[in-house]
């Protein structure tokens, strides 16, 4: 548990500091913290999903792989979640299925796992998932502005 709070403007900005960074690694705190606000305010982790809007979607990727396999099972559903989508966008079904398979064991009620579960079964093409989270990305980063000072 993390023993010092941290903003959601906080966590924002060692999200993007880190996903620039975390080649070389991070550090456990850095990790613990980023885990913490990502488990524990839905903006932060979907702020994760439009990051492709603003960074390469492969570094992306390797950021958030980095980070799922740096965490505790039980911390890993949105990490997994939100690699799931990535996969699906690059056109790898079979990986996304499986990321949200893994996702699902963890916790068979994960919100963000299961409607990713019924987009993929229902058949949404891959640029549709993208439109709609380009559209999404730019709401979510002013809901996060307004919610820069609050503690997560």
């Amino acid at each position: 548990m993390l023993k010092e709070k941290i903003t959601v403007g906080e966590s924002i900005n060692l999200i993007n500091e880190s996903i620039l960074d975390f080649e070389d690694g991070l550090s456990s705190e850095a990790i613990e913290k980023i885990s913490y606000a990502v488990n524990g305010e839905i903006q932060v982790r979907d702020y994760l999903l439009g990051m492709p809007t603003v960074y390469p979607l492969t570094t992306c990727l390797d950021f958030l792989n980095y980070i799922s396999q740096s965490v505790n099972e039980s911390e890993r559903c949105p990490f997994q979640s939100v690699l799931s989508a990535y996969f699906y966008e690059l056109g790898e079904p079979e990986i996304s299925v499986a990321l949200i398979d893994s996702t699902l064991s963890i916790n068979p009620t994960y919100s963000l796992g299961l409607l990713l579960q019924r987009v993929y079964k229902a058949g949404w093409s891959a640029n549709s998932f993208v439109s709609m989270r380009n559209d999404l990305h730019g709401r979510v980063v002013e809901m996060l502005e307004e919610m820069q000072d609050t503690y997560i």
